[in-house]
């Protein structure tokens, strides 16, 4: 044991919420994950982590569609790419406010980039032909 790991090791645990996927969670829209070692293998052994799949709990099944953001007049939504009528925002909106008594108690929060629902940096923004990496996910903005 190292001395970073023994002076851990008596601390009391501290809580950080993490994306399904990126804990090997086969939640994705294609039904894989994307397991990330380090924060499983690394951050694993100083933090406890609380697993969380947005699209999941608002009732997206595996394997979905896949969403995407867009800009609209209205402002950004969350929609299929196939059939944009699909838009799942205000679900998404309304589950992070219902959802704001877990969160409250973490310590922090590792998103997967470029998500639709939880990204909070250079997801992909379609404003009609043109695509931005500026996006963030709709429940990670709210």
């Amino acid at each position: 044991m190292s001395d970073f790991d023994s002076i851990y090791a008596h601390k009391p645990v501290i809580q950080i919420g993490v994306s399904s996927c990126l804990l090997g969670e086969k939640v994705r829209y294609d039904g894989g994950h994307k397991q990330n070692a380090y924060i499983i293998q690394t951050l694993g052994k100083y933090f406890e982590f609380k697993s969380f799949c947005p699209e999941m709990s608002i009732g997206l099944g595996v394997p979905r569609e896949t969403l995407r953001i867009i800009e609209t007049s209205s402002g950004h939504r969350c929609v299929r790419v196939i059939d944009s009528s699909f838009d799942v925002t205000d679900q998404l909106t309304q589950l992070a406010d219902e959802q704001r008594h877990w969160p409250s108690g973490l310590c922090g929060y590792v998103f997967k980039k470029g998500s639709p629902s939880c990204g909070i940096g250079g997801g992909k923004l379609y404003r009609g032909e043109h695509i931005s990496l500026d996006a963030v996910g709709v429940f990670a903005k709210r």
